[in-house]
């Protein structure tokens, strides 16, 4: 078995590492989104 060379490794470990980024940023916005409409929600339902 051929072992990767240290340059691949690390290419690919950078590109985990971004798509674990961009997914972690996803879902931090989604739940930003959600917190945003569930606030807006209950601030609705008070002024009535």
């Amino acid at each position: 078995m051929r072992h990767a060379s240290w340059n691949t490794v690390f290419v690919r470990a950078l590109e985990v590492n971004d798509a674990i980024g961009t997914l972690m940023a996803t879902t931090l916005m989604a739940s930003s989104d959600l917190a945003g409409v569930v606030t807006t929600a209950l601030f609705r339902q008070r002024a009535y």
